[in-house]
């Protein structure tokens, strides 16, 4: 079957749908207890998908930029995803950051 976004879709229809869109790894994460990312990968990728650098997240989290940049790398490898765009989908669909928080900036 073949999914499809609808803008007049309620935010709960489009997270449905967006979730039966992506790969495996977007499915059940969480449900067991079990995240395949690490708390401070989650953080890091929260970041991310809010628009910060790797520097700006650095100088956020008092971390080195190369310790960042590690972090980062494995967040890819884990997930399987590159662009940025694709990690904010990841964490707006497992509740890792919501669209309120992404959309004004603001920490939950």
């Amino acid at each position: 079957m073949r999914e499809v976004l609808h803008v007049d879709d309620t935010r709960e229809k489009l997270l449905e749908t967006l979730n039966n869109l992506v790969n495996p790894y977007f499915r059940n994460h969480g449900e067991s207890g079990d995240s395949v990312l690490s708390k401070r990968e989650e953080t890091i990728l929260r970041l991310i998908a809010r628009g910060n650098t790797n520097r700006e997240i650095a100088g956020q989290l008092f971390l080195s930029l190369h310790t960042v940049t590690t972090h980062r790398k494995n967040i890819v490898a884990k997930l399987g995803i590159k662009s940025v765009s694709g990690l904010t989908v990841y964490a707006i669909v497992n509740n890792i950051i919501s669209l309120e928080e992404i959309s004004s900036g603001k920490e939950k």
